[in-house]
């Protein structure tokens, strides 16, 4: 089970935003899975299933950025029994060791050209880290 996490806040621009989308809906045609997805800001969007390259998907908010509280706010199940977490972000927030630490899923971080050197820092210690172009 897949679970993802799209950061779509300000900081994000709208040609990377659609970059770290083509990157899901790549793996979703790649390896014909299904993946569950949130975007998230400060809050988290509803919970939006992924089954298909190109399905259109909605973000409701871009403002700052929080990925504490979308792991909070995210339903529970999906994160008790994913068993790859992956997180497209640029870093430009707290980065959330305690609450990423209690996630038995393998982590994965994927992050643009222009992302936080220091998020990037401590994602190594707790999963795997990809850079992608813009």
């Amino acid at each position: 089970k897949i679970v993802a996490f799209i950061d779509s806040s300000s900081s994000v621009s709208d040609k990377v935003l659609q970059r770290l989308v083509d990157e899901v809906s790549g793996l979703t045609s790649k390896l014909n899975v299904s993946v569950i997805l949130y975007f998230f800001s400060v809050d988290i969007s509803p919970r939006q299933l992924l089954r298909r390259k190109n399905q259109e998907l909605v973000v409701t908010d871009r403002g700052g950025t929080n990925l504490k509280t979308a792991l909070q706010q995210a339903e529970k199940n999906d994160l008790k029994t994913a068993d790859v977490l992956i997180i497209f972000t640029d870093g430009y927030d707290d980065f959330p060791e305690k609450e990423l630490k209690t996630l038995k899923a393998t982590k994965v971080f994927v992050f643009p050209s222009k992302h936080d050197k220091e998020y990037e820092k401590k994602a190594k210690k707790l999963g795997n880290v990809i850079l992608i172009d813009d």
